[in-house]
């Protein structure tokens, strides 16, 4: 049995429940698609999926007790609640993915960590950084068990499916898991990207850079761009911001 994932109260955000249900989920698909590839294929064996949502379902409970969720604004109002959303969610994601995910297993990558240069000019140089959930032979693919944004939107203002697209050299899906059992299906966004949203990436990252050389930084540190995850400096509280890989030139 895969162990539960530990949380680390020094880098969590202390406003967002909704992050650490979402953290969960993705500790469910990530090792339920890791056994998959174990066994060389996609199976309903209930007992194997079972076992590795469980999984995420003690990290939300270990989460619940680090951070007290219940005396948050809009927090379920049990940790049971949560568990099984957890389930729910788990539920819906293995009957949408047993029928859509490519199934050449193998060439599978999971929580794979990508670095790739966007942009080197005379001001600045862009370095791309991110862990994308999944890739198959046929795209990229990103989980979501928060709100579901409508397709116009996604098309307009999305950077991450553009950001992906250029890290893996595949189309990025979107897959919008609903957190609560419904009839609400899995949803899949998936807007076509081009070098204009390239473009448009490396327009806005360049004004990034020239607020953190002026010691100006407003953006949130919460932001796509500014991660513990993927950013060292981040994690260590040394930055929040006025290093995201973008290294002026002088």
């Amino acid at each position: 049995m895969w162990a539960s994932q530990s949380f680390d109260p020094a880098h969590a955000d202390p406003t967002s429940w909704q992050a650490e249900l979402g953290t969960a989920a993705h500790l469910g698909i990530e090792h339920t698609l890791r056994a998959w590839q174990a066994a060389g294929g996609m199976s309903s064996d209930s007992a194997l999926i079972v076992r590795h949502w469980m999984a995420a379902q003690w990290s939300w409970l270990e989460a619940w007790e680090t951070y007290r969720l219940g005396e948050r604004d809009g927090a379920p109002a049990d940790p049971i609640t949560g568990a099984r959303w957890i389930a729910d969610i788990g539920d819906r994601w293995v009957r949408w993915a047993l029928g859509h995910l490519h199934p050449d297993v193998g060439a599978w990558e999971i929580e794979e960590r990508y670095t790739k240069e966007l942009y080197d000019g005379p001001e600045c140089k862009i370095t791309l950084t991110g862990v994308v959930d999944l890739v198959t032979e046929v795209e990229a693919i990103d989980w979501k068990t928060g709100k579901v944004d409508p397709m116009w939107q996604v098309d307009r203002y999305d950077h991450q499916t553009t950001v992906y697209q250029h890290l893996t050299g595949r189309p990025t899906s979107l897959v919008h898991i609903p957190r609560v059992w419904d009839d609400e299906p899995v949803s899949v966004r998936a807007p076509q990207r081009d070098e204009r949203h390239l473009a448009a990436l490396v327009d806005e990252l360049k004004d990034v850079a020239r607020a953190a050389d002026a010691g100006v930084w407003q953006r949130r540190p919460t932001g796509w761009w500014c991660s513990a995850r993927w950013c060292g400096l981040h994690a260590r509280g040394e930055c929040h911001g006025a290093h995201i890989q973008i290294h002026g030139r002088g």
